[in-house]
């Protein structure tokens, strides 16, 4: 079945218009009408937000928690600020009321020790440590700690120290 023609304008005599079309309904939602078109959006957004490139793994986010945590345990906050995501370096900067150097190791982070677990999803992974679960996000290409301090909050998200971006 071809679809109808656009106001104005007329299908050429004797042939099957085959076209990429999509019907706005009334609500806003778009509803595609030819199964390529979705396929060529889907490759057209991975093209543009960087898909294609490989993501790094769930042990190198499990070795930039483990040296957050080693960070924090030898007092290095230069290191430890290092490794945070922008959102979280400004999180704890606000928080502290002091440069993040200086104000992480005022907020009584544990020393998380080495890693038991860890799980990538795309670009967030968790990691579980000994004393600690650290969540990280990727930014500039590599994983950064989003969040830390983190311990399980029965049903609801985890309550975290340290949280950001």
């Amino acid at each position: 079945m071809n679809p109808p023609a656009a106001s104005g304008t007329t299908p050429p005599a004797g042939g099957r218009v085959v076209v990429f079309w999509a019907r706005i309904r009334r609500k806003g939602t778009m509803r595609i009408r030819h199964p390529l078109a979705l396929l060529a959006i889907i490759a057209s957004a991975a093209a543009a937000t960087g898909c294609s490139a490989a993501l790094p793994s769930a042990a190198a986010a499990a070795d930039v928690a483990s040296r957050f945590s080693a960070a924090i345990a030898t007092e290095d906050g230069a290191a430890a600020c290092g490794l945070l995501a922008p959102g979280a370096l400004h999180t704890v900067e606000e928080a502290t009321g002091a440069s993040c150097p200086t104000g992480i190791l005022s907020l009584d982070l544990p020393s998380g020790g080495p890693a038991v677990g860890d799980e990538a999803y795309g670009r967030a992974a968790v990691v579980r440590l000994e004393n600690d679960t650290v969540f990280l996000t990727i930014a500039g290409g590599q994983w950064a700690v989003r969040a830390a301090g983190c311990t399980p909050n029965g049903d609801a998200p985890y309550d975290c120290t340290v949280t950001g971006d």
